[in-house]
């Protein structure tokens, strides 16, 4: 309890947090790069050496410009792009995917807190009642008999056994 978060803050620190999404936003700069690879390809790339040999040296220049690459620009130009649409797909999805875990975790523990009040507050009446029973019993009363008191033993035992239950169901839920 003494880490009690609202689900927006839950929602927050799993979207920050997530490890599977930081991935996939790498995914997302890498495929960025890979359009920008392929945009490079539009332009003149150089291309030089410089060769010395005793007294001489010799440079040498290379300049290519791409005139006609028979689509292969396009194509790895469109390749890329949908490289990007995917792994923004694949973020979208993965975080869409993250909040409904959340969200499911967060309600399966604020369910199972209410399960559990549940659980003791009739835990609590099942002995009140039993304290009654046995009282009645004590003094004569015809109202109640050892078979009463014997029935609601039984249901006090499961109704116990239910609020241990309901308590593992609050750690599993929390962890």
């Amino acid at each position: 309890d003494d880490n009690t978060f609202t689900l927006g803050e839950i929602l927050e620190r799993v979207l920050t947090r997530n490890p599977n999404l930081r991935v996939l936003e790498k995914d997302l700069d890498i495929s960025e790069s890979q359009v920008k690879k392929a945009l490079a390809q539009k332009y003149p790339q150089f291309d030089g050496a410089v060769i010395t040999g005793g007294i001489f040296t010799v440079v040498r220049v290379d300049l290519f410009q791409p005139v006609y690459t028979f689509g292969k620009i396009t194509s790895d130009l469109r390749r890329a792009e949908k490289g990007v649409e995917a792994t923004i797909a694949n973020i979208s999805e993965a975080r869409n995917n993250t909040i409904t875990q959340a969200k499911t975790a967060y309600y399966n523990l604020q369910l199972a807190y209410s399960l559990n009040g549940l659980a003791v507050k009739g835990r609590d009446e099942a002995m009140k009642v039993l304290d009654t029973v046995e009282e009645l019993i004590r003094v004569g009363s015809p109202k109640a008999t050892q078979m009463d008191k014997l029935n609601l033993r039984i249901l006090l035992s499961n109704v116990k056994k239910d609020v241990v239950t309901s308590e593992k169901e609050i750690d599993v839920a929390r962890a």
